[in-house]
């Protein structure tokens, strides 16, 4: 269940809180595609809003290589099924 402070804040605010700075490396879990994907499959949400939410994915995503930060996607192999 998202905090009081979560609610009141974008849907990626906790992952900009989570970049790392300049000439740092960062691991953490990419959660926010969990909740678009769980939103999505089990039709919490109406589509205009998960699909904003990947919209919003790519467009974070875009801005920070924009940025000069590399993005790497891995997936653990036990999570594949």
């Amino acid at each position: 269940m998202p905090t009081a402070e979560e609610l009141a804040h974008d849907f990626l605010w906790r992952v900009h809180c989570a970049v790392p700075h300049a000439g740092e490396i960062g691991i953490f879990n990419r959660s926010q595609y969990e909740d678009v994907l769980v939103a999505r499959v089990r039709k919490l949400v109406a589509k205009q809003v998960w699909k904003r939410r990947y919209d919003d994915i790519n467009a974070f995503e875009a801005l920070l290589t924009e940025g000069g930060t590399t993005i790497i996607q891995v997936l653990s192999a036990h999570l594949q099924g």
